[in-house]
C-alpha cells in the first residue's frame, strides 16, 4: 500500500487540510497567539528601573528578576462563565484587561520593602505592589485625602483613565508605627463578564500610591463550581495514574521486558541513547528555568549561598 501513489496523495491532502483548521483555530484555541508581544526581557527590565528610580520605589540596591506571565483564573472564567474564548481574546484586544503581563520584581536580601512591576505584552506600564514595612512610618490621612493621592498619582504616573470606573470600597487600617494604609477599590459598569466584573485597585501607604493592580473580580460561587470539578478531575487523574501503572509499568516494562530480553528482542543500546539524549535536553530545560525561581525567592534566605545565577 505504501507503494501506491493513491496513498501518498491522500496523505498529504490530509496534511494540508490538517494545516489549514490548525491555522484557522489555533488563535481561538490559544489567545496568546493573538497578542502582540514587543516588549522583551531585557527591555522589562530597564523600564522597571526607571520607574523605580523616578518613584524612589523599592529598597536601594536591588536585584531583579522577571517573568511572562498569564492569570490563569481570570482566563478560566472568562472562558467557561464569562463569555467564553472570544471574549477573553476581545477583552485583551480592547484593552480591557491584560491577562498576560511582564511581571519585573525587585528585592534585597532581608529586606520587607519590595516592588513588583508589571508591564502589558507591547511594553506599557499596567501597575504595580510595593511591599512596606508595617512599622515604617507614614501619614495618617483621612480617607478623601488618601483617595485624591491615589487618584492623582494613577492618572499622572501610571494613564489610568479613572472615567469609566466608580468607587465601590474603601478601607483603611493603622499600622504599628502610626501609618493608615487606605485601599481603594474601583469597578467598571460596562461591559460586565457574566457575574465578574472588572476593577482596579488602589492602597495609598501613609500619603503615597504603594499599589495599582488591575483585576477581574470573580463569584464565589463559580470558585467553588470549579474546585469541585478540579476535584473530580484530580480523582480520574489519580485512577489513570494507577492504571498506568498497572498495565504499563507492570505489565508492560516488567512482565513484557522479562520476557523479550529472554528471547534476545531487545535492542536496547538505542533505546538508552534515545533517552540519554532526551533526559540531558531535559535538564537543560530545567536549568533555563533557574531565573524564574527568583520570582518566588524568600527574602529571608541567604540567596548568596545558593549561588549567583541572578541576572
Amino acid at each position: 500500500m505504501l507503494k501506491r501513489p493513491a496513498f501518498w496523495i491522500l496523505l498529504a491532502l490530509v496534511s494540508i487540510l490538517g494545516t489549514a483548521a490548525a491555522v484557522h483555530y489555533f488563535p481561538q484555541a490559544f489567545s496568546i497567539v493573538a497578542l502582540d508581544i514587543t516588549m522583551t526581557r531585557e527591555r522589562a527590565l530597564e523600564d522597571a528601573a526607571a520607574i523605580a528610580a523616578r518613584g524612589q520605589f523599592g529598597p536601594a540596591g536591588y536585584r531583579q528578576a522577571a517573568s511572562f506571565a498569564l492569570d490563569g483564573e481570570a482566563q478560566t472564567f472568562i472562558e467557561l462563565e464569562g463569555g467564553g474564548k472570544e471574549t477573553f481574546t476581545r477583552m485583551m484586544r480592547d484593552g480591557l484587561y491584560s491577562a498576560y503581563t511582564w511581571r519585573v520584581r525587585h528585592f534585597r536580601e532581608g529586606e520587607t520593602n519590595e516592588t513588583t512591576f508589571r508591564f502589558t505584552p507591547d511594553g506599557k506600564p499596567y501597575g504595580f505592589v510595593e511591599k512596606v514595612k508595617e512599622d515604617a512610618p507614614g501619614a495618617a490621612l483621612a480617607a478623601s485625602a488618601a483617595r485624591t493621592i491615589g487618584e492623582e498619582q494613577a492618572r499622572a504616573g501610571w494613564n489610568v483613565a479613572l472615567a469609566p470606573f466608580t468607587l465601590v470600597e474603601q478601607g483603611q487600617e493603622r499600622r504599628p508605627g502610626g501609618r493608615v494604609d487606605h485601599t481603594l477599590t474601583y469597578e467598571r459598569s460596562q461591559p460586565l463578564l457574566g457575574e465578574g466584573r472588572y476593577r482596579l485597585r488602589l492602597v495609598v501607604s501613609g500619603d503615597r500610591l504603594t499599589e495599582l493592580t488591575h483585576l477581574v473580580k470573580i463569584p464565589e460561587a463559580f470558585t467553588r463550581r470549579y474546585d469541585s470539578m478540579r476535584s473530580a478531575n484530580e480523582a480520574i487523574g489519580i485512577g489513570s495514574v494507577v492504571g498506568m501503572v498497572l498495565l504499563y509499568v507492570v505489565g508492560g516494562i516488567g512482565v513484557g521486558l522479562f520476557f523479550m530480553l529472554r528471547g534476545r528482542y531487545v535492542l536496547w543500546r538505542q533505546a538508552a541513547i534515545w533517552g540519554f539524549s532526551i533526559g540531558a535536553l531535559q535538564t537543560l530545560a530545567a536549568v533555563n528555568e533557574f531565573p524564574l525561581i527568583w520570582m518566588n525567592y524568600d527574602r529571608g534566605v541567604d540567596f548568596r549561598r545558593l549561588g549567583t545565577v541572578l541576572n
